[in-house]
């Protein structure tokens, strides 16, 4: 049976690491980026080249844990006023006297002046004159130089910690070569809210009383955060005041969204606000998102979502049961597409829930996304449009599905009307028929990310339950909405595959809902009236998103019975 190793028992040469600015990349991404002032961790002398190998600067040795040299840190920082640590409380003291404790000893290098600055102000004359000492020796070919020039700066100490005189130590092993630290760290006082301050100490494994004896010797203020398990039966907590959650794992498995087969295009522009935010705040946590979604909907968020990466996946319950059982995902999340039972939801709200947000997220800062411009022909061709004054119009009129789609004569005839009353039309979807005799332009030939540039200079859009009507919601364009069966309350009604999922676009919506739920009762006048009144401002729409509780008031909904 395996010994296991004494925390409080194990006298073995130990080094105290200080990093600024980078411990994440040299511990296995430990802390995330944001944890830009200083940690500190303790290593035996045997696990060093393992660190060394990730690029750690080793500053000093000391022979036994010497958590008084975290608090003066954390005290020089300014991040905590820690209390006095009783002596008969430290790990050490069974094994090893007050008087045979090595009092840590930092040499006050150039390197080392430039990690202190991280907490110590530093004036433009000091910076400068770094960056000159820097510039200087990377100048110098001759490594007999540079040795020299690095004991001079040691000699040159601003109140560098004493160390008494002690018993001799066992050797311990030469502190490797430190690479040149950069010089600009913030200074602790003036950090982003983002910036935390914390430390890592490494300890073995033991009982429960060697643990409880570390906490014991914690600054005043801090609490652990998480831990990462390094090799073998070694761990590394780290303590942060007032800090989020974190996960320290060397390699945090990535978390998965897997998307339903029978989502459209519709749905993606309806998810990835909600989606965006979600991977911002796995992101925040150390955490990478992976989409898993049809192949017809990859070039989309391909382009709409930052920091994700996209798969290509089909079979929807069967992909998530593979990806389920597999280890390459911590976490797996599955968009839903309906709801079976009241009450009523909007899908985006679904969409929030399933991703573990408590309410809907905000929408996120149109003016900050980046979508793709127009080709240059039709941004010519939408100016010359704007210079004659008169309204510019989206619409769609026929989609995969029979039972959304508006006939073609009724599509004609609402063309015909436009034309006779100067306003600009222009469609936005393929079509298996042709409007240009009647006077309606075609942009059918644009990908789903060219709408949001397109409607962005429209004045309005007509159309059914489909794409161009959700980007229109969510630019904030007023939108009419020809409703067929998928309005709520007319899918499948009194059946076990009712929903209870409201699809309507995200702001700015007018809905014509035909009572029995056959888009052939509304008509091309009707329709053209309520544009008409939209244009000239006599129906008022709000920017606000639209909720399910909206629907059931039936704000903006205009019931429609048959002829």
């Amino acid at each position: 049976m395996r010994k296991r190793r004494s925390y409080r028992s194990s006298p073995r040469t130990t080094f105290l690491v200080l990093a600024a600015q980078g411990l994440e990349e040299a511990v296995g991404e430990l802390l995330l980026k944001r944890t830009e002032i200083l940690a500190a961790v303790k290593v035996y002398a045997d696990e060093l080249p393992v660190f060394k190998e990730k690029g750690l600067r080793i500053i000093s040795i000391v022979n036994a844990v010497e958590m008084r040299f975290v608090t003066k840190i954390l005290d020089e920082a300014e991040a905590v006023d820690p209390p006095g640590m009783p002596e008969a409380r430290r790990p050490e003291a069974a094994a090893v006297s007050e008087e045979t404790v090595e009092t840590l000893m930092i040499p006050e290098t150039r390197e080392i002046r430039e990690i202190r600055g991280i907490w110590e102000p530093k004036d433009t004359k000091d910076t400068e004159n770094t960056k000159d000492n820097k510039d200087n020796k990377d100048n110098k070919d001759n490594k007999d130089t540079e040795d020299t020039e690095d004991t001079e700066d040691t000699k040159d100490t601003k109140g560098s910690f004493e160390t008494p005189e002690t018993p001799e130590t066992p050797e311990t092993p030469e502190t490797p070569e430190t690479p040149e630290t950069p010089s600009g760290y913030t200074q602790s006082g003036s950090c982003t809210e983002a910036a935390m301050i914390g430390f890592v100490l490494q300890i073995s494994s033991g009982d429960a009383a060697d643990f409880s004896s570390l906490i014991s010797e914690l600054p005043h203020g801090y609490e652990p955060c998480e831990v990462f398990f390094g090799e073998g039966e070694t761990c590394l907590p780290l303590f942060c005041k007032h800090a989020e959650k974190l996960d320290l794992r060397s390699a945090p498995k990535p978390k998965a969204v897997l998307t339903d087969e029978l989502h459209g295009f519709g749905d993606a522009v309806l998810l990835f606000p909600v989606l965006q935010q979600f991977i911002d705040k796995e992101a925040r946590l150390g955490h990478e998102v992976h989409l898993i979604t049809k192949r017809k909907l990859v070039p989309f968020f391909q382009t709409v979502l930052k920091r994700c990466r996209i798969l290509e996946g089909a079979h929807t319950h069967v992909m998530y049961e593979a990806v389920m059982r597999s280890s390459v995902y911590g976490k797996v999340f599955l968009l839903p597409v309906s709801v079976s039972a009241p009450p009523l939801h909007h899908i985006r709200d679904l969409f929030a829930k399933a991703l573990g947000f408590q309410r809907p997220p905000g929408q996120p800062d149109r003016e900050k996304m980046d979508f793709p411009q127009l080709p240059s022909a039709l941004e010519q061709e939408m100016a010359s449009l704007r210079e004659t004054g008169a309204p510019v119009v989206g619409v769609q009129f026929h989609t995969g599905d029979p039972k959304r789609s508006w006939p073609q004569s009724y599509a004609q005839q609402f063309v015909r009307l436009c034309k006779e009353r100067n306003i600009h039309l222009i469609n936005l979807s393929p079509l298996p028929y042709d409007l240009q005799p009647e006077g309606c332009r075609d942009w059918s030939g644009l990908a789903v990310t060219g709408l949001f540039a397109a409607l962005e200079g429209m004045d309005a859009m007509v159309g059914i339950d489909s794409v161009c009507g959700h980007v229109a919601g969510f630019l904030g364009v007023p939108n009419l909405t020809l409703w067929g069966r998928s309005f709520p309350g007319l899918q499948f009604p009194g059946s076990r595959d009712e929903s209870h999922v409201s699809f309507r676009t995200l702001s700015a919506n007018y809905s014509l809902v035909p009572r029995s739920a056959d888009i052939r009762d509304i008509s091309p006048e009707l329709a053209f009236a309520r544009l008409k009144e939209l244009l000239d401002g006599r129906i008022c729409l709000s920017a606000e998103v639209i909720t399910a509780h909206d629907t059931l008031n039936e704000i903006g909904i205009e019931w429609v019975d048959g002829a």
